[in-house]
């Protein structure tokens, strides 16, 4: 089931403008309830990726999608000798971080990532000020971290020797494509490359989160519409002792 749904959900997003009535056929097909498709969908309404309107179900473009697309496009034009028997899609991690060791990132969408800037800020040799530092006659500069930078010992092999360690950290989970991907990076460009998140993902935990989610909001909207009820009960009830001792 979940499978089915993951498939039309994929079919969905990936088509610009779809129409409700191949919806409805395509649950249909695969005896999936139509509704559930549409919670999914409302989802992506709350995130201002889709529109809902009476005939058909749009899916919204931005720049940073284009920009991506496009990327996408030029990394399956290079990988298309080589032998797969299925496409695979492409992360955005992937397409970020590639442009991050190229040093090709655009500051348009990440204006907090320039790799440039920060290694220049980073080479800048500052003096220290006069004042007393944690020890005598020691320079603050000696404490800035270097957790990013290669070691001086040539003896030890250190990806940090082709540049500075890059460090991605997911907020709501990571997926197993996108630690694939960082994995053949490492292998690729030979560099050190670290990521992370506040869980994993998988297919059918993300399905059961967004019903769990749904069942959460069911049951504390119900919990709210009895505290409305008991709490309007009472007052009725108090007033008409109230009544009833004024008679």
């Amino acid at each position: 089931m979940r499978e089915k749904m993951q498939l039309i959900m994929l079919f969905v997003l990936c088509s610009k403008t779809v129409s409700k009535t191949t919806l409805s056929n395509l649950c249909y097909d695969a005896s999936i309830d139509e509704q559930k498709i549409y919670d999914l969908l409302n989802i992506e309404k709350q995130n201002n990726n889709v529109t809902i309107s009476d005939d058909t179900i749009t899916v919204k473009t931005t720049e940073f999608k284009d920009y991506l697309s496009e990327k996408r496009k030029k990394l399956n034009k290079n990988q298309r000798y080589e032998i797969s028997d299925l496409s695979r899609y492409i992360t955005p991690v992937k397409i970020i971080v590639r442009d991050v060791v190229k040093d090709k990132i655009k500051d348009k969408f990440f204006r907090h990532t320039n790799v440039t800037i920060a290694n220049e800020a980073l080479n800048e040799v500052k003096k220290p000020k006069a004042h007393k530092v944690l020890y005598d006659d020691v320079p603050l500069q000696s404490y800035k971290p270097t957790w990013a930078h290669r070691t001086n010992d040539k003896n030890i092999y250190d990806l940090r020797t082709y540049g500075s360690r890059i460090i991605i950290f997911i907020l709501g989970g990571v997926t197993y494509a996108e630690m694939r991907e960082v994995y053949e990076m490492v292998k690729e460009y030979n560099r050190d490359i670290i990521i992370g998140s506040t869980s994993i993902i998988t297919p059918k935990t993300f399905m059961d989160d967004i019903y769990m989610l749904k069942t959460n909001i069911r049951s504390r909207n119900t919990v709210n519409l009895k505290k409305k009820l008991v709490r309007s009960y009472t007052v009725g009830k108090k007033k008409e002792l109230e009544r009833e001792r004024k008679y």
